[in-house]
């Protein structure tokens, strides 16, 4: 039923459909679909450029709008509106596979206008709008309400459309807040972590390191990471701090370089930029360190434990899910600087507890998060949209 289908996938960034969309691009170009990629503006200067590098080398042909995610210009954003639209009625795509709220907000309101036989909404993660800060502002809560409006209007007036969410608060939200119907909702946990990427993990290459894998922003918990490795460095000087993860992101949370750089003492913290590839960095590492606000199912915990890595992170929306609590990894209430030391002492402090945690890990990555349990699940939506499409014309 895909062979010779078109999907389009509208994303914010490149940077973003590599690392976690790609797969489901190949597996779809692999099923005869004919595949092309859509983006906004970049987030990343650093993590575009090897992005596009990896797009061309499978020839997916790609598409520039002038939408920018973290951007609020009415006019900038209209002109993306009309180019977006212009674009979809040309291409005519039997799916469009919209991820990130701006790209599902953008793709359903030109859906309204247009004629796609299916259409999927990938909620990777709720995104700065949805995340909670201490003192959180009128600004992302007035964000937050549009978004929510617009989401049930796109839905309600689209029948043939799934919504794709990586954790089950996300589930609830959708459901409670009668954003499309339960039927509509499909719970997939996270983008898949290909296992043979770790086929032969031992301890006995791993090193002390403790890698905090994401873009330097502040939603992310670089603060309460640097503060902590400013304290367990002086009693832990043989172990490394590693920033892995790019520090020009375009965000709302964003904070400069030198900035960050004055918050690290006795040069506790390395910033390595922009990594590649990340997994070679977690076969070396002990720890991997995530204090996030808010995540969809972070790939890099995913692929950390896959690694045999013991995993600290944040008692949040996606983090709680994304490890099995006191068996992988702990979990830690967010912006606690003071817990964050505690429980990376106790994995620094103790090389069975490290290793009791890889190893489990490495079990539940395997049980939960298999890249080809994930594609086939994505590869299934597909068909059962163009199914019911072509059923709907039939009927009618």
């Amino acid at each position: 039923m895909l062979k010779d289908k078109k999907i389009i996938f509208l994303i914010n960034h490149v940077s973003f459909f590599i690392s976690h969309r790609l797969p489901i691009a190949l597996r779809a170009i692999e099923e005869g679909c004919n595949v092309e990629l859509i983006t906004g503006k970049a987030g990343s200067e650093t993590m575009e450029k090897e992005a596009l590098k990896t797009l061309k080398r499978y020839d997916i042909k790609h598409t520039r709008v002038s939408f920018e995610s973290s951007s609020l210009n009415i006019f900038r954003e209209t002109k993306s509106l009309i180019e977006l639209y212009k674009l979809l009625k040309t291409k005519e795509p039997d799916i469009l596979h919209m991820a990130s709220p701006k790209a599902v907000t953008y793709g359903g309101i030109i859906s309204n206008f247009l004629t796609i036989p299916g259409l999927v909404f990938s909620i990777s993660g709720l995104g700065f709008i949805f995340t909670e800060t201490k003192n959180n502002s009128l600004f992302r809560d007035s964000i937050k309400l549009i978004f929510r409006i617009f989401s049930k209007f796109i839905i309600d007036r689209n029948k043939n459309i799934k919504i794709i969410v990586q954790n089950s608060d996300d589930l609830n939200f959708f459901i409670e807040k009668k954003i499309g119907k339960p039927s509509q909702v499909l719970l997939i946990k996270g983008s898949g972590v290909d296992l043979n990427d770790f086929a032969d993990i031992t301890f006995e290459e791993k090193d002390k390191i403790i890698v905090f894998p994401a873009r330097v922003i502040l939603d992310k918990g670089i603060r309460e990471f640097i503060l902590a490795a400013n304290k367990l460095k002086l009693i832990h000087p043989d172990w490394d701090f590693l920033v892995a993860g790019a520090y020009d992101y375009k965000n709302p949370t964003s904070i400069s370089f030198k900035e960050i750089q004055n918050l690290v003492s006795n040069n506790s913290v390395k910033f390595l930029g922009h990594v590649n590839n990340v997994n070679e960095l977690f076969r070396r590492s002990s720890i991997v360190c995530l204090p996030s606000y808010r995540e969809g199912m972070p790939k890099a915990i995913l692929e950390a434990q896959a690694a045999g890595c013991a995993i600290v992170t944040t008692d949040v929306v996606g983090c709680r899910e994304s490890i099995e609590r006191d068996k992988t990894g702990y979990l830690v209430s967010p912006y606690n600087v003071n817990e964050l030391i505690e429980a990376l002492e106790k994995l620094i402090s103790n090389k069975k507890k490290r290793e009791d945690f890889g190893s489990f890990g490495i079990e539940f990555a395997k049980k939960n998060f298999d890249l080809n349990v994930v594609l086939d699940k994505v590869m299934g939506t597909y068909e059962l949209l163009l199914k019911k499409n072509l059923n709907d014309k039939k009927e009618f």
